[in-house]
């Protein structure tokens, strides 16, 4: 529901759940898609099941840039990935740029890496971002359109500002909807289902870079 100028000045702050906000057309509605960990593979991180995110993530932005093609815009859209350590955002990074042609270009950022990769990432040089710890919360760049979860974020509010990087409509007539894309081992179905629950735990261990 829109409201009115009369109905919000005598207020300096007002609720508006998500669904209003998706009705209103001020955010994007997120959808959760959930990956299968591959048959005889019991490491959510074996390249074999990560690949499938990462497939099922550049499917995702393909149909957006589509869309956003049909509505004569010309930006293309972008993915974030969540890791739990350093290494493993390597490794995905490079699992990426092993098939460019295919995904696009990725970059990581934690803290080894120069702050310039963010500003290369929202400048479009790169179609994904892999980051452990960083731009979890506080990074506007409303041409993320798809996150991947790849580590079990146990936190709600972790969860919550990780996947707010996907909600911000990137022009008004924008019909899209935001993805978050995950493995089942990860089990991150749960804090989905609970998004627009009050987020009261503390993300502060569970974020910490290793």
């Amino acid at each position: 529901m829109i409201r009115s100028r009369e109905q919000t000045r005598d207020y300096i702050a007002y609720e508006m759940s998500h669904a209003d906000a998706v009705s209103d057309g001020l955010i994007r509605d997120v959808d959760f898609e959930e990956e299968k960990m591959p048959d005889s593979v019991d490491d959510a991180e074996d390249p074999r099941a990560v690949e499938r995110v990462i497939e099922r993530m550049a499917r995702e932005l393909d149909e957006h840039d589509e869309a956003a093609q049909k509505d004569n815009r010309q930006e293309k859209y972008q993915g974030m990935i969540l890791c739990h350590t350093k290494d493993f955002a390597e490794a995905v990074c490079a699992l990426i740029n092993a098939n460019v042609q295919r995904h696009g270009k990725a970059v990581t950022l934690h803290g080894d890496t120069s702050k310039g990769n963010l500003k290369k990432f929202t400048a479009g040089d790169y179609r994904f971002l892999v980051t452990c710890g960083k731009a979890c919360e506080g990074y506007d760049n409303k041409k993320v359109s798809v996150v991947g979860v790849l580590r079990n974020i146990t936190a709600r509010v972790l969860f919550t500002q990780f996947v707010g990087r996907c909600v911000r409509k990137l022009y008004p007539t924008e019909t899209i909807h935001g993805k978050i894309v995950s493995l089942d081992a990860h089990k991150q179905r749960k804090l989905y289902e609970g998004l627009n629950e009050l987020a009261e735990d503390n993300p502060t261990d569970e974020a910490a870079e290793m």
